[in-house]
């Protein structure tokens, strides 16, 4: 690393030359620092200083968030990339220029046997276009991808970055088919890694129960008929649509939950608890039977 002292912010003209010179330093001292961080772009180096940000030296890097942020956009996502096969291991490199090419609002670096790309844009619809490149990349070189929440504050970029490792990570559980995983759709599997076998048992509600038992003694599709009726409003029509079956069927089905769930399908907190409830046998099922 090569500090300047300076005794005001830089401009942008005056950090420009400040890279052609830390560019030329790097030459000069590549025997003392070693050939391996030359390569790193000025965001890079400093994104990997806020991954490995600590107690001890966050004020100095808060600090040079405030100096450099007009460098930086508004808006954030952090990507986990990770290959699914050993083959796939020797592409890190290529698929980090090939990234890092697409924008100059994306970065991508390989780092603890993973690619980290980070998303920095003003606007959302052209993150949601780079990132939309970015996971046709993952499909063509056989990589899967865990994908953040958005955020706005840069220094939190070590709690982001470990939401994309766990959606990659929960994705490959639940969904090991596909390759693209969003920390929203698996945030609330994130809350149930602290429990185990016994106590996830616990926490599924009797109503579910009495409807999947139901199930697989008479062969019926009670449980999925009550997660698509509660996922689409309690909508009929919506309903009956998406499970492919007619309106009149859905409303025999519909008295067969409630009596046997010995709820009322118009009941959403007991609907939500089924629901839940659904998440929480699958997640069970996945790591346990």
């Amino acid at each position: 690393m090569i500090v300047f002292q300076v005794l005001q912010v830089f401009s942008k003209e005056e950090t420009k030359r400040a890279d052609l010179v830390c560019d030329a330093l790097g030459v000069l001292l590549a025997d003392t620092i070693g050939s391996m961080h030359l390569s790193y772009t000025r965001k890079e180096y400093f994104y990997r200083e806020l991954l490995d940000m600590t107690l001890e030296n966050h004020l100095d890097i808060e600090n040079e968030i405030m100096q450099f942020k007009w460098e930086f956009q508004p808006m954030y996502k952090v990507l986990s990339l990770k290959e699914q096969d050993q083959k796939g291991k020797a592409y890190a490199n290529y698929i980090c220029n090939l990234i890092n090419d697409a924008s100059k609002h994306t970065t991508a670096f390989v780092t603890e046997n993973q690619i980290l790309v980070i998303c920095n844009y003003a606007q959302e619809e052209q993150m949601q276009e780079v990132i939309d490149r970015i996971e046709k990349i993952c499909i063509q070189y056989a990589y899967s991808c865990g994908i953040s929440r958005l955020f706005y504050d840069l220094s939190k970029l070590r709690l982001y970055a470990k939401q994309a490792l766990q959606a990659r990570e929960i994705g490959r559980i639940i969904d090991h088919e596909q390759p693209i995983y969003p920390f929203s759709k698996y945030a609330y599997y994130a809350l149930l890694q602290r429990y185990n076998q016994e106590e996830l048992k616990t926490l599924i509600c009797n109503e579910y129960v009495r409807l999947k038992e139901y199930d697989r003694q008479k062969n019926t599709e009670l449980v999925q008929t009550c997660l698509q009726f509660y996922l689409q409003g309690l909508n009929i029509s919506l309903t009956a649509e998406k499970l492919h079956i007619h309106r009149n069927t859905l409303f025999y089905r519909l008295r067969q939950i409630e009596e046997t769930a010995k709820c009322s399908v118009h009941d959403v907190e007991c609907l939500d608890q089924i629901y839940h409830s659904s998440m929480i046998d699958l997640w069970r099922n996945k790591l346990f039977l």
